[in-house]
């Protein structure tokens, strides 16, 4: 497992930038997307975390975020509104 902040820094970038290439091809579609976390995470051995189930689960919600999209597909979650204080 590897621990160095400038690994996930550039992990981070290596997925934005894989994003960033399958939609310049006009490839952003869900097959391509889901076939990006294995090349991204190709296993069986995880990197990074304790298994490869959330190391994949992680990429997936990053490619989510790269995309615009919020991190979970739950169409009930509350909106944040602005101007809302939260607390009364």
């Amino acid at each position: 497992m590897i621990t160095n902040d400038k690994m996930f820094i550039s992990f981070k970038h290596k997925v934005i930038e894989s994003v960033a290439r399958l939609a310049w091809e006009d490839k952003l579609d869900e097959d391509h997307i889901d076939s990006l976390k294995y090349e991204l995470i190709p296993g069986p051995k995880p990197q990074y975390r304790c298994c490869i189930y959330k190391e994949r689960e992680v990429v997936s919600q990053r490619i989510r975020l790269a995309r615009g999209k919020n991190t979970t597909a739950n169409p009930d979650s509350k909106k944040c509104r602005s101007g809302h204080a939260g607390g009364m």
